[in-house]
C-alpha cells in the first residue's frame, strides 16, 4: 500500500479520489501526504516550472515516482492537474494490476479531451489512438468517445452561443428506487408541499426573468418525476414557466414522465397542449421481477400502455432510458430490454450502468469493493452487446458522461436516431453553454466566461422554500442581468 508525497502542488483532493479506486475508501490525507495501508510503497507526485518557460509560454515538469515506477513530462502549466492524473494512474495500474475501462479519464466528461484533439484537426481514428496509447483508454471506448465527441461538436454548432438552456428540477416520486441516491420526495406521502412548491418553482422564474426576455433555445423538466405533479398542478406550472420564458423558434421542450404508473391520457393531453416536444418515458428494464426488485411501482404493460398513450397523443419524440447492471439481470436479460425498447421504436434512448452512492439501498446489498464500485464484470459485455444493437438499429452516440461509483467504471450513453439528438443534454454536458437553474438541488452555469461560473440551489426542498427569493437575485448577479 502506498504512501504518496505531494510535492510543489495542491492536488490531494483529485488524487485521493484517484486513489480511491485501486486502494479502497481508507485513504489517510496529511496536509501533502495520501497514504493507505501499511505505507510500504513510497512515492511522490511533483511539479516545477520548466526554466526559462516564460519566453514561450509557462510550462511545468510533472513528475510521478511510485516504487520502481518513474515518469514525466512537460506540459503546459495550465494542463498540469491532468498530467498529474495521467501518470498517478499508469502507476497505480503498475503496482496494483487494475485498470479500467476509461484509463485515466476519471472525470464526467471523457469526451471533452477527444474534443480538443478533433479541434486541432485530428482525424478521428488519431483521436482514438491517442486516447488508447497516452490515456490508457480501451479500444471499444476510445472509439466510442472519439465518435460522440464528433457528434457533440456537431450539435453544439446548432445552439445559438448567446441562447439558454433551462433545467426545472421537481424533486418527487411516487417511491423511492432502491438504486436511487438523490433527494426526492414520495409525492403522495408530502402532498402538502406540492402546492407550495410548484408556486415557489414559478416564482423563482418570474423573479430571475424579470422583463430581459431570455432567449431559451431548451428546456428541460426533471426530476424527481415531474409528472408525480396532479394534472392541475402540472397544468399551473406549465402555465406560469411559459408566461415567463421566451423560447426560440423550434425550441426544445423536455419533460421527464420517467415512471409509466404516473402517466395517464389526461397529462398526456396537458403536456401535448402546453407545447412539449420531447417525452421521456423510462422501463429501465422490460422485466417485471427486475422492476419489483429495485422498487418501481409499474409493470412492463404498463410501458407499453403509456408509451402507445403518447403516440396516440401525437407525442413524436419519446426518449427511453435502459439501466445495465440491474441486480439479478444477466446479459440475456439486457439484451432482451434493449430487442423490446426496439420494437417501440422511440426516437432515442439512453442506457445507464448502475451507479450505486453509498445513500442508495441496494448500495449494501450489491456488496461493491473496496473501490466501491459494484461488482459486475458482465456489465462490459451488456454495454458493448446494446452499443452493437442500437447502431444496427439506425442509433448513433450523441453524449456520454460518467458517474462515480458506476459498475466496473463504465458509462452512461445517449443514443438517437439523426435529428432526435437533445440538444439539452449536449449543451449542458459542454460546458460551453449557460444554463438556468430552477427549484432545490438545480445548478445554474454562466458559461459565457472562459471559466464557467456556477451557483445551485440548495437540495433540502424546505430550505429552497425559505429561500427561492433570494436565490433568484443571485442568480441574476451571476448572469450579470439588469433590474427586471
Amino acid at each position: 500500500m502506498p504512501e504518496l508525497l505531494l510535492c510543489n502542488h495542491q492536488e490531494s483532493f483529485a488524487v485521493s479520489q484517484l486513489m480511491r479506486l485501486f486502494y479502497g475508501d481508507s485513504i489517510r490525507v496529511e496536509e501533502q501526504k495520501l497514504s493507505v495501508g501499511s505505507d510500504d510503497l513510497k512515492g511522490f507526485s511533483l511539479v516545477e516550472d520548466l526554466p526559462d518557460s516564460a519566453r514561450s509560454g509557462r510550462q511545468v515538469i510533472v513528475k510521478t515516482r511510485l516504487g520502481s515506477f518513474y515518469l514525466q513530462r512537460v506540459v503546459a502549466a495550465e494542463l498540469k492537474k491532468r498530467e498529474i492524473g495521467r501518470q498517478l494512474y499508469a502507476a497505480f495500474v503498475y503496482e496494483t494490476g487494475i485498470s479500467y475501462p476509461w484509463g485515466a479519464l476519471t472525470g464526467i466528461r471523457p469526451t471533452v479531451i477527444a474534443s480538443e484533439y478533433l479541434n486541432q484537426g485530428m482525424p478521428l481514428h488519431e483521436v482514438a489512438e491517442i486516447l488508447t496509447d497516452e490515456w490508457y483508454v480501451s479500444d471499444r471506448k476510445a472509439t466510442l468517445c472519439a465518435e460522440t465527441a464528433q457528434t457533440e461538436q456537431r450539435i453544439l454548432k446548432t445552439i445559438p452561443d448567446d441562447s439558454f438552456l433551462m433545467y426545472v428540477g421537481i424533486p418527487f416520486c411516487p417511491g423511492r428506487c432502491s438504486y436511487c441516491s438523490f433527494i426526492t420526495r414520495d409525492a403522495p406521502a408530502r402532498a402538502d408541499l406540492l402546492d407550495a412548491y410548484v408556486d415557489a418553482i414559478i416564482r423563482e422564474t418570474e423573479l430571475f426573468a424579470g422583463k430581459n426576455h431570455l432567449p431559451v433555445s431548451s428546456l428541460y423538466i426533471g426530476g424527481g418525476t415531474p409528472t408525480s405533479l396532479s394534472a392541475e398542478q402540472l397544468d399551473r406550472l406549465l402555465e406560469g414557466l411559459f408566461k415567463h420564458i421566451r423560447f426560440l423558434p423550434a425550441a426544445e421542450k423536455t419533460i421527464e414522465a420517467g415512471r409509466p404508473d404516473t402517466i395517464n391520457r389526461d397529462k398526456l393531453k396537458l403536456l401535448k397542449k402546453a407545447g412539449l416536444t420531447r417525452i421521456c418515458i423510462n422501463p429501465q428494464t422490460f422485466h417485471d421481477k427486475s422492476l419489483i426488485r429495485i422498487g418501481r411501482h409499474h409493470t412492463v404493460e404498463d410501458v407499453f400502455t403509456a408509451y402507445q398513450s403518447a403516440r396516440e397523443i401525437g407525442f413524436q419524440h419519446i426518449n427511453m432510458d435502459l439501466i445495465a447492471g440491474l441486480p439479478g439481470e444477466t446479459v440475456q436479460d439486457v439484451r432482451a430490454s434493449v430487442e423490446q425498447a426496439l420494437k417501440l421504436e422511440p426516437e432515442s434512448l439512453t442506457v445507464h450502468t448502475l451507479t450505486l452512492k453509498r445513500s442508495a439501498g441496494l448500495f449494501d446489498a450489491e456488496r461493491p469493493d473496496e473501490s466501491g464500485l459494484p461488482l459486475r464484470p458482465d456489465v462490459g459485455q451488456m454495454l458493448d452487446e446494446t452499443h452493437v444493437q442500437l447502431t444496427r438499429s439506425g442509433y448513433k452516440p450523441y453524449y456520454l458522461y460518467r458517474q462515480k461509483r458506476s459498475a466496473g467504471g463504465f458509462e452512461n450513453v445517449g443514443y438517437a436516431r439523426p435529428g432526435y439528438e437533445s440538444i439539452y443534454n449536449v449543451g449542458m454536458m459542454s460546458d460551453r453553454r449557460s444554463v438556468i437553474g430552477i427549484g432545490s438541488g438545480s445548478a445554474s452555469k454562466n458559461a459565457c466566461n472562459r471559466a464557467v461560473d456556477r451557483l445551485t440551489n440548495p437540495r433540502e426542498i424546505k430550505t429552497y422554500l425559505e429561500r427561492y427569493e433570494e436565490l433568484a437575485i443571485r442568480k441574476r448577479q451571476l448572469f450579470q442581468l439588469t433590474e427586471a
